[in-house]
């Protein structure tokens, strides 16, 4: 079976064999003799399947065991013996197996489908049109049935009137119209996981103007409106007045309906008038609008008027324009409004009210407008100035203030406060206040002496009032705290006083300070302070402030000072290799200490060796080496003692030279030397080069050996060599011999093919020799096809791709010498190694012949039999490489034949066999819609390009025409249909030959429109209009209307309709006939405005004044020229609406207006106003008396509540005030205050008894007065205090509520009176009370009671005592006779009693015992040891005791003869050595001797104490006053010297043979003496020397000195790097006036240096420098702008910066310019005086700005300006300003 593949098909043909023999006619059975054959099947294509039998006859199909009908989908057929069945369009459920039934014979095949990939088999294509056009996008999808989405970007797409989406199988497609340029982008169809896009451009039409704006005129207060047209219906203009943009609102109306765009431009002024544009993009229209401004004149005059004094009176005049710009003027004084003049304008009605009249008020004031003015004559009634409320004696006390309080007759009347005789001035002391009509005067800070008679003068009125001061006993305000605080320090004590400068004693328990170094004491005002200074444990105790009968104390405890270091450690100098030890002492044995070297924390080990002995502690360091050399330090909590170690380095020498050598090129050689000391460090040098460990290098070093290997030898490493140990260095030379260069290996001659690659390999006799390599003498490059390679000797090239033009002489040159080789490339002969192949293939498609060659690039020629082919549309060729290839396009029958690939002798050959296709439709049409006189193409594609069709619509054979454009391009054929009506709707098809495609075309008739739309009109009453537009359409129906009524046709309208073209006419206008009128077609209309000028209505009867009484009413009668014209009624510039209050009435040609229930401020001018005609009447109102009808009444209430005192008036919303006493009361929290018609009220919440009092409500002259008295509630205890249990020194809170927040309360202990502080903390929060107790005590307990008012609650309080015990034992200690022990224990309470006992007998403090306690620390000092007072010594409280033994170890008697005393140079006495001394006092057999050395060595006159026993020395040294000793003081103990910071203190300290020798201390010669600086202690044999506040000046020797001998010290102190602890600050201030810049630095009287921009600064009248202490100044006087800028203060190392702002004070005018009047042709000066010189001025006259001139001459000179007109005429009158600044002055000349 043969099967063949067509585009539509699977046809399988069953080939059978015939005989020629004849055979008798025996019936056979039937047999299949062509069996069916299992197959596969694209899905979508259509199968065959066939099978033949051995005779004819019926057969029956089946699938699955189904017989087969037959449909449309699958159809059987029967020829002669071939049985067929053709399944259409093959899918997924036509998978199976099928059977084919021909009498007893069947036979079977399984088909199966092949699904088709779902992929779009036609894109979507990007597409271009025009704004408004349409497009449709069309896509084809590879399976039927799929469900589409349309996107837009990232938007889904949905069906509707924008968009048209369709669907046929597979074809998909979106329809747009009427686009725009916002619908540019990519648009996207997705089918299944595939998606197709186009991009869609749309191209912008421009707007232009179809219609032009015109020019327009019109007059002043009218409105104008401006009217063009657009191309395009929508689109966006803006509108412009010359430059500026125009916003729509209610001075520019801005309208546009489709192409109209219009701006009607209210209520005109002259200002309105210029160019006007219509801007669309970059086209625009513009036009001039011109308007004519009318005259401004007075309609209504000032009227002359006469008041009192106090009052207020309004000047009221109209003008003919409203808004024109008026002033107002007091004779010749320009107004302005304010406080005083309040300026109203209201359209056309101006007035001026003056408030708060005085005499000074009465004169001529007139309101000018232009050339124009009215001016009406004010006067003022002045009425006489009493006291109304006179002044009230007054008692006070001493520290308040006392307000004194009378009322005037006028407010604002000049008065004057007296004390006596003496004239009162507001300021800290005297606040005087003065409001309307009420005076007042606070006296503050009351003393007895402010106690006297007050007056107020007010003119030849005066009240007097007495005022008595009561004077407060002094008492403190602020009580002393206890205060702890640490030795050395200093504490301030502080307290108040209840009277300033009161005076005080200051005590320490009974003893009376005085004030000095040690006691500073301070009062200020109340504050009263003592400092004490340089605190000692001793300054522990009570101090107290003495002020009268009054006293407050506080407890002062000093802690003393932490551990020190009593002994520094010293510096050390020591050499390598060695140790050494550092060693101090503290203060406090077994302390921990810490060692430091710099920073780094020392452990101990085998470096480090440390001890610690009581108070001893030592560091050793061991193996010393330099790098021990450093500072080190012990710490101690916060102190520190340092020492320098410095380790003396060994010298480093060489032991072992380095040598010269001598080797060849390419070996190595190796340097070798010793040094005199293991792993010091060297550096190997070439010259001067510094060499490097590396490849070429190598350094090696073991112990004290040394050695440089140099490798790969080269002559350029010939030169001298050195190794470099510190200063020491060893020198040898190398010298490098250098070896020839040779090919060690040479090229050889290769032979090779073509195609492959060849490789040159030679070797030298030097690594890294530069070579070049060459063919012939062509020299070669590293590349593609030569690649180079040189690896130590061997180098090498590689030739690849080789070619037979490759063959030739290659040679590698190396210097001199070279190396050659000949290479022979073999040329490979060309055969085609893949053939081409037979094809067969369906017309219309592509076929592609394919060969290959046996070498790439080889030229080959294509010929379809003997004709060569030309690569074309037809034919492509195409060969890359070796890879030959034709492909036929657009196949048809006649490509069928032989074609063959030639390749010079050689050539293949390959069949094409091309099968034709029937014509049939492979793209059919598609149905639209369209719109009516568009156009609409109809488009289908056939299977072979140029097939004849024809065209129906139905069965109308259509031709082609005006009508009908028919195009045929290829397969394409095409129907265009013009000028679509509805009529040509229907089923449109396409019929080539037998086939046929069919779509329906639908026309949407289009909405009739208005081509020419109705314009706006203006006519007079009585005329005619006739109002007129076009349709799109003729005949259409249309309906005419006003606003929203229907007009019909008769007399009024007569309407008309000829075509398009329609038209209304209006008859007999009258002004009701304005408005907009529609003409209405479908959902389309035209409107236009019609405007109908009505013909103006006069008054032919004016109104007449009226006066009339407060609650009655008034009519106002007028008559118009024409009855039921439309009036408005106006009071003044008000707007009157009909209602209650005005009743309207409008009868023909009458008109009235009635004002009922008048009120005064009914008076006034009304007017009736028609058009611009008006008639005006002036009301005047007679008011009745305002009275109380109802007064208040007295109230009694309780505290908390609230009262409402009510009150009623004669007459509604009179305006009220309430008062208490003379306080003005505010609506608020506290009042709430209420008025409803004549109805008054006021309530006062939440009562207190302070609200008690006369409240009063004040109406103009009347008032009415009620007593409030509110009853105060008794202040309880809601919550009462609760017995308490604690333990000693924990802390216990009371607490209880009162019923009243913040009720002053006070606590107490039993009677004992409780104060806020350390022991109790006091708390008072609304309602709730607190005392906290702290550090309970068992003294602390007892009752506490919280007393308010009469009312207390009481608790009682029981503190736990803790026991007492020794929380630190006494120790045993061991001491030496005739110095001191201390026995220290510690308590677990503090304070609690204790008694020392040794053994049985109870010990008293003296002389021998001194006893100390503080706090839990307990003491016992042991002064003057004897053997006696070994023993044990206990401390006792109460039950428990401590108890330590005392063991005093005896001093021994030296005994020494005098032979011995005259051979020995030292002689030990005790502890302490005397060596080499001139006088040695020693102890002999025959008494005080004297030893004296001589020159050569004698000795004599040497005193000598003869040996006694000790009791016979003893008394001996008390009879002769013991002068033997005396002469034995040495020092036991040197000073050290030290190092310490500058404004620190450092302490030397040595130690004497014998306690309490004198001594003197000296700084090099200098005797120092005790004081502030220099503080000197002696206490038993230590001496000691504190030098406070250091200074680098302080550095030098220091020495004490005892007799002859002495001990010095060297300080150093290391100076403070000076910084500034306080920075300058930014400063800002006012121009004139003076700043000061200060800062504080780390050292008092440092040098500092001011500067400003670089320069600096000197002390003199415009900066003053100054310093105190640490503290530097500069004060900058008369600031000006320049002294803007930063300010630095340079002190050395450090600057701070400080910026100063100064700001311009604002120039004002100290002389104004003064009106002036001038003679025509005369020149008239212009002067002003400003507040600072050279200040810019502007001179103007009115809004115009002048400019210096011959007209104009203007100067400058000092604070004054001056502006000179010349040649003066009438236009030089006006107003002209001077301008600085500030507020402008004007003057008018």
């Amino acid at each position: 079976m043969s099967v063949r593949n067509t585009k539509s098909y699977h046809h399988f043909l069953i080939c059978s064999s015939t005989t020629g023999q004849a055979l008798s006619r025996i019936e056979r059975p039937i047999s299949i003799t062509k069996e069916l054959k299992d197959c596969e099947a694209k899905e979508g294509e259509d199968l065959v399947l066939s099978c033949q039998t051995s005779k004819s006859c019926d057969v029956q199909w089946y699938k699955d065991g189904i017989l087969v009908q037959n449909t449309s989908k699958r159809q059987t057929s029967r020829s002669e013996t071939e049985a067929t069945l053709t399944i259409r369009g093959v899918g997924e459920s036509d998978v199976g197996t099928y059977k084919c039934e021909a009498g007893g014979a069947t036979t079977k095949a399984r088909v199966t489908v092949k699904a088709l990939p779902a992929e779009f088999v036609q894109k979507l294509k990007n597409q271009e049109t025009k704004e408004g056009g349409s497009i449709t996008l069309c896509c084809e999808f590879s399976k039927p049935g799929g469900k589409a989405q349309w996107k837009k970007g990232t938007e889904v797409l949905t069906s509707g009137d924008r968009y048209k989406m369709k669907q046929s199988d597979t074809t998909f497609e979106l329809k747009m119209s009427n686009m725009k340029p916002e619908d540019s982008g990519d648009y996207s169809c997705e089918c299944a996981d595939q998606k197709t896009i186009a991009s869609i451009k749309v191209h912008v039409v421009p707007v232009t103007f179809t219609k032009e704006l015109k020019n327009q005129e019109c007059e002043e207060g009218g409105s104008v409106t401006l009217q063009c047209e657009i191309s395009k219906p929508g689109a966006t203009v803006e509108w412009r007045k010359g430059t500026e943009l125009l916003k729509s609102g209610e001075k520019c109306k801005m309208k546009q309906k489709d192409s109209s765009v219009e701006l009607k431009i209210c209520h005109l002024t002259p200002e309105d008038s210029g160019d006007y544009s219509s801007n669309c993009g970059d086209h625009k229209t513009t036009a001039s609008v011109s308007v004519k401004a009318l005259p401004i004149t007075f309609t209504r005059e000032l009227k002359n008027q006469e008041c009192e004094e106090g009052g207020s009176v309004t000047l009221q005049c109209e003008i003919s324009k409203p808004g024109a710009p008026v002033e107002w003027r007091k004779g010749t004084e320009l107004l302005k409004s304010g406080e005083k003049y309040k300026m109203k304008q209201k359209d056309s009605s101006v007035e001026l009210k003056i408030c708060h009249l005085t005499p000074e008020d009465s004169g001529d004031y007139s309101c000018n407008c232009g050339d124009h003015k009215t001016t009406a004559s004010v006067s003022v009634k002045a009425l006489p100035i009493t006291f109304t409320r006179e002044l009230k004696n007054q008692e006070c006390e001493e520290g308040g203030s006392v307000t004194l309080h009378c009322e005037l007759s006028k407010p604002g009347a000049p008065v004057e406060w007296r004390k006596g005789t003496e004239l009162l001035k507001s300021g800290e002391k005297y606040k005087m206040k003065q409001k309307d009509s009420s005076v007042e005067l606070k006296i503050c800070h009351l003393t007895p002496e402010d106690s006297g008679d007050y007056s107020c003068n007010c003119g030849d009125h005066k009240t007097t009032a007495s005022v008595s001061v009561k004077a407060l006993p002094i008492t403190f305000t602020r009580e002393l705290k206890n205060q702890e605080c640490e030795e050395g320090g200093s504490v301030t004590l502080h307290c108040e006083l209840s009277k300033p400068g009161a005076p005080v004693e200051w005590r320490k328990g009974t003893e009376l300070l005085k004030s000095g170094e040690k006691y500073k004491m301070k009062q200020k005002d109340s504050s009263v302070e003592l400092k004490i200074c340089h605190l000692t444990p001793e300054d522990s105790g009570d101090y107290s402030c003495n002020c009268g009968d009054h006293k407050t104390t506080a407890s002062v405890s000093v802690k003393a000072l932490p551990i020190t270091f009593t002994r520094e450690l010293k510096n050390q100098e020591c050499e390598e290799g060695g140790s050494v030890t550092l060693q101090c002492e503290i203060s406090k044995p077994g302390a921990p200490v810490e060692w430091r070297k710099g920073t780094e924390l020392l452990k101990s080990g085998e470096k480090y060796k440390m001890k610690q002995k009581d108070s001893s502690v030592e560091l050793k360091i061991c193996h010393l080496t330099p790098e021990d050399s450093g500072d080190y330090n012990c710490n101690c909590g916060d102190h520190k003692t340092t020492a320098s170690v410095s380790v003396k380095a060994l010298p480093i020498t060489f032991t072992r030279e380095l040598k010269n050598q001598e080797c060849e090129e390419g070996g190595s050689v190796t340097l070798h030397c010793e040094l005199s000391k293991p792993g010091a460090s060297v550096e190997w040098r070439k010259g001067t080069e510094l060499l490097k460990s590396g490849e070429k290098y190598k350094m090696k070093q073991k112990d004290s050996s040394v050695e440089l290997k140099i490798c790969h030898l080269t002559p350029e490493d010939s030169g001298d060599y050195n190794c470099n140990c510190g200063d020491h260095k060893t020198t040898a030379s190398i010298s490098v011999k250098a070896l020839p260069i040779t090919f060690t290996r040479e090229l050889k001659n290769q032979e090779c093919e073509e195609g492959g690659s060849v490789t040159l390999q030679c070797e030298l006799s030097k690594p890294g020799a530069a070579v070049e390599w060459r063919k012939g003498t062509e020299l070669l490059k590293s590349g593609e096809k030569y690649k180079m390679k040189q690896k130590d000797s061997s180098v090498e090239l590689k030739i690849s791709h080789l070619t037979p033009e490759d063959s030739g002489d290659y040679n590698c040159n190396c210097g001199d010498h070279k190396t050659t080789a000949s290479v022979s490339v073999k040329a490979l002969p060309i055969t085609f190694t893949r053939e081409l192949k037979n094809q067969e293939c369906e017309e219309g498609g592509s076929v592609t012949l394919h060969c290959e060659l046996s070498k790439p690039g080889a030229p080959v020629e294509w010929r379809k039999g003997t004709e060569l082919l030309k690569s074309g549309e037809k034919y492509k060729m195409k060969q890359k490489d070796s890879s030959v290839e034709l492909k036929i396009c657009h196949l048809t029958p006649e490509d069928s034949g032989d074609y063959n690939c030639n390749c010079g002798d050689h050539k293949t050959t390959a069949s094409v066999s091309v099968k034709a296709l029937p014509i049939t439709f492979t793209r059919e049409l598609k149905n639209q819609e369209c719109e009516e006189g568009g156009s609409v193409t109809l488009h289908c594609e056939l299977s072979k390009p140029g097939a004849s069709v024809d065209w129906r619509k139905g069965t109308e054979l259509l031709r082609s025409g005006e009508k009908y454009k028919m195009k045929q391009k290829d397969s394409s054929v095409e129907l265009k249909i013009c000028h679509l009506t509805p009529e040509d709707s229907g089923d449109y098809n396409c019929n080539c030959g037998d086939h046929k495609t069919t779509a329906s075309v639908s026309v949407k008739a289009l909405p009739i429109t208005f081509t020419r739309e109705l314009k706006n009109q203006e006519c007079e009453e009585g005329g005619s209009v006739t109002l007129h537009c076009e349709l799109s359409k003729p005949g259409a129906s249309v309906e005419w209307r006003k606003g929203t009524e229907l007009l019909k046709s008769g007399e009024k309208y007569k309407m008309k309709q000829k075509d398009s073209s329609v038209e209304l006419k209006i008859s007999h206008l009258t002004p009701e006939d304005s408005g907009d009128y529609n003409c209405n077609c479908g959902d389309h209309k035209t409107t236009a405005s019609i405007s109908v000028k009505a013909l103006p209505i006069t008054f032919t009867r004016e109104l007449k004044n009226q006066e009339c009484e407060e609650g009655g009413s008034v009519t106002l009668h007028c008559e118009l020229s024409k009855p039921g014209a439309s009036v408005e009624w106006r009071k003044g510039t008000e707007l009157l609406k009909s209602g209650e209050k005005y009743k309207m009435k409008q009868k023909d040609s009458s008109v009235e207006l009635k004002i009922c229930h008048l009120t005064p401020e009914d008076s006034g001018d009304y007017n009736c106003n028609c058009g611009d005609h008006k008639t005006t009447a002036s009301v005047s109102v007679k008011a009745l008396p305002i009275t109380f009808t109802r007064e208040l009444k007295n109230q009694e209430c309780e505290e908390g509540g609230s009262v409402t005192l009510h009150c009623e008036l004669s007459k509604p919303g009179a305006s009220v005030e309430w008062r208490k006493g003379t306080e003005l009361l505010k609506s608020g929290e506290k009042y709430k205050m209420k008025q409803k018609d004549s109805s008054v009220e006021l309530k006062i919440c939440h009562l207190t008894p302070e609200d008690s009092g006369d409240y009063n409500c004040n109406c103009g002259d009347h008032k009415t007065t009620a007593s409030i008295s509110v009853k105060a509630l008794p202040i309880t205890f809601t919550r009462e205090l609760k017995n308490q249990e604690c333990e000693e020194g924990g802390s216990v809170t009371l607490q209880c509520e009162l019923s009243k927040p913040g009720a002053a309360v006070e606590w107490r202990k039993g009677t004992e009176l409780l104060k806020s502080g350390e022991k109790y903390k006091m708390k008072q929060k609304d309602s709730s009370v607190e005392l906290k107790i702290c550090h309970l005590t068992p003294e602390d307990s007892g009752d506490y009671n919280c007393n308010c008012g009469d009312h207390k609650t009481t608790a009682s309080i029981s503190v736990k005592a803790l026991p007492i015990t020794f929380t630190r034992e006494l120790k045993n200690q061991e001491c030496e006779e005739g110095g001191s022990v201390t026995l220290h224990c510690e308590l677990s309470k503090p304070g609690a009693p204790v008694e020392w006992r040794k053994g049985t007998e109870l010990l008293k403090s003296g002389e021998k015992y001194k006893m100390k306690q503080k706090d839990s620390s307990v003491e016992l000092k042991i002064c003057h040891l004897t053997p006696e007072d070994s023993g044990d010594y206990s401390c006792n409280c109460g039950d428990h005791k401590t108890t330590a033994s005392v063991s005093v170890k005896e001093v021994p008697v030296l005994q020494v003869s005098t032979q011995e005393l005259k051979q020995k140079d030292t002689i030990e006495v005790g502890d302490a050595y005397a060596t080499e001394t001139p006088v040695v006092p020693v102890a002999s057999e025959q008494g005080i001797e004297s030893l004296e050395s001589k020159d050569e060595g004698q000795v004599d006159d040497v005193p000598v104490i003869p040996i006694t026993s000790k009791p016979e020395l003893e008394e001996k040294d008390a009879t002769e006053g013991g002068d033997a000793n005396a002469l034995l003081v040495t020092f036991t103990r040197e000073l050290k010297n030290q190092e310490c910071e500058e404004g620190g203190s450092v302490t030397l300290q040595c130690e004497l043979s014998k306690p309490g020798a004198a001594v003197e201390w000296r700084k090099g010669t200098e005797l120092l003496k005790s004081g502030e600086k220099y503080k000197m202690k002696q206490k038993d044999s230590s001496v000691e020397l504190k030098i406070c506040h250091l200074t680098p000046e302080d550095c030098g020797d220091y020495s004490c000195i005892t007799g002859d001998k002495q001990s010095s010290a060297h300080v150093k102190v290391n100076a403070l790097p000076l910084t500034f602890i306080k920075e300058l600050q930014d400063q800002e201030c006012e121009e004139g006036g003076s700043v000061t810049l200060w800062g504080e630095l780390s050292k008092p009287a440092a040098p500092v240096e001011w500067r400003k921009r670089g320069v600096v600064l000197q002390s003199g009248d415009k900066c003053q420098i100054r310093q105190e202490g640490t503290v530097v100044e500069l004060i900058v006087r008369n600031l000006k702008m320049e002294d803007t800028g930063n300010y630095i203060c340079d002190a050395g190392e450090m600057t701070s910066v400080a910026s100063l702002k100064v700001n311009a004070l604002p120039v004002i005018f100290k002389q104004e310019l003064r009106d002036q009047e001038a003679a025509e042709g005369g020149s008239i000066t212009l002067r002003c005086e400003l507040s600072k010189p050279k200040a810019p001025v502007e001179w103007r006259k009115g809004g115009m700005d002048l400019c210096p001139c011959a007209k104009y001459e203007m100067s400058r000179e000092g604070c004054s300006a001056q502006l000179v007109i010349h040649s003066v005429d009438a236009e030089d009158s006006g107003e002209y300003t001077c301008a600085a600044g500030g507020p402008a002055k004007h003057c008018p000349t």
